[in-house]
């Protein structure tokens, strides 16, 4: 209990507490990403978002995606829909992860 209060970082939980849950951030990033430079992907990300990552994180806090988070969804997108699905939805520079 000493050592979880000691590594306790009140910036740190403040922030992950703003930024909120990865649907949150999400959307944030479409409003003001996307759609400001008008990126002819729009509806593609917005679908795959939908299709693949929004039924597994919607609720998750965002701070609490890491490396191995994002590597299992991958991994069950392509045993799901294959590899060519996965590496769409991994391979877009323009995607928040």
């Amino acid at each position: 209990m000493r050592k979880a209060a000691f590594d306790f970082d009140p910036h740190a939980a403040a922030a992950a507490a703003q930024a909120g849950s990865f649907t949150d951030v999400a959307e944030n990033w479409i409003k003001h990403y996307v759609e400001r430079k008008k990126l002819r992907a729009k509806n593609e990300i917005a679908r795959q978002l939908n299709a693949y990552v929004y039924p597994r994180w919607a609720q998750t806090p965002f701070f609490e995606i890491r490396r191995k988070t994002v590597n299992k969804l991958l991994d069950n997108i392509e045993e799901e829909n294959g590899a060519p699905q996965a590496d769409g939805v991994s391979g877009d520079e323009r995607l928040p992860w």
